[in-house]
């Protein structure tokens, strides 16, 4: 086993989390304002 191929591939895997957490992180926000904007119009 190539320990530098190793290293990238880290490197590599950690970008990809970080992407997977940000976007995640966005849908939640997302869902949380539109229920507070539904919830503000059916109040209406």
């Amino acid at each position: 086993m190539n320990l530098d191929n190793f290293y990238i591939s880290l490197g590599i895997m950690w970008k990809g989390m970080l992407g997977i957490f940000v976007v995640i992180i966005l849908i939640m926000i997302i869902v949380m304002l539109l229920t507070k904007v539904s919830s503000k119009n059916s109040e209406n």
